[in-house]
């Protein structure tokens, strides 16, 4: 059994993409390891007094901000934490995977939709998340055991968790091929309906399930190289083993609007 733990970035309107990222562990030989090395990191870089239920988030340790403030907390130690968190997948040999889309698209929702900001926030985070599980149907179907089957546990979130749930329902095959489907069918192609992701998705804090703060990693770095920001070039290193070309999405052919992204060792 897979577990693909999934979180997003980006949903601010002023970004310019949003990003569902997801981490794909085997139950089985990989958790326990993974889930003890989290724990290591956080002994390792978070003050005594803050260990206690501590969660990571990579824009704090990438901005500097709440425990990692640079007026308490040294910037190359910080960075060098977040390094070694983002490295872990490689280290590990643990499959990543994405799902973006750019909010051009909302921005027009927006203007059709004026009073339905949240509505239309939470669309399109369900949108961004089918691209991801798209990636997830994807290594499962190529790459993993032909018996083996993954459930996804995303973090919760209040306002998408119903959009979410639904675009799930979708991907398994309800209603896929209803008119307003055809952009997520040119993207899913042979990988629709999904067959090797089971049940339904499941949600969780971070503080509940540990590795969601991987999930968390990979959406952020990931974001941050769709966005091409400038000083960010090591963690790309850091997650793809020096090879940040594999972190190239597979588009969807009307410009690059969308996509999905699919990482593996």
């Amino acid at each position: 059994m897979r577990l693909v733990y999934l979180d997003e970035s980006g949903t601010s309107v002023n970004e310019p993409f949003t990003v569902v990222a997801g981490v794909i562990i085997d139950a089985d030989k990989q958790w326990k390891s993974v889930a003890d090395y989290i724990n290591e990191l956080i002994d390792e870089y978070v003050p005594k007094e803050f260990r206690n239920g501590f969660v990571f988030h990579a824009k704090d340790l990438f901005h500097g901000s709440k425990v990692f403030d640079p007026r308490q907390y040294p910037p190359e130690r910080r960075r060098e934490a977040l390094r070694k968190f983002v490295e872990i997948p490689s280290k590990f040999r643990l499959p990543t995977i994405y799902g973006y889309s750019d909010k051009i698209p909302l921005q027009n929702w927006h203007r059709l939709y004026p009073k339905q900001p949240y509505q239309m926030r939470a669309i399109h985070h369900a949108v961004t998340y089918s691209y991801c599980a798209i990636a997830a149907e994807r290594y499962m179907k190529e790459h993993a055991r032909p018996e083996e089957i993954a459930t996804l546990i995303a973090e919760n979130n209040d306002n998408a968790r119903a959009a979410v749930k639904e675009m799930h329902h979708i991907l398994r095959g309800r209603n896929l091929y209803d008119l307003g489907t055809d952009y997520l069918r040119q993207i899913g192609k042979d990988y629709l309906p999904i067959t090797k992701i089971v049940d339904s998705v499941h949600f969780a804090a971070k503080d509940e399930a540990i590795l969601l703060q991987l999930a968390d990693a990979c959406a952020f770095i990931y974001r941050a190289y769709l966005e091409k920001k400038p000083n960010a070039s090591d963690l790309f290193c850091a997650l793809s083993r020096n090879n940040p070309t594999k972190l190239e999405p597979y588009k969807c052919p009307d410009g690059g609007l969308a996509g999905y992204g699919l990482l593996y060792f």
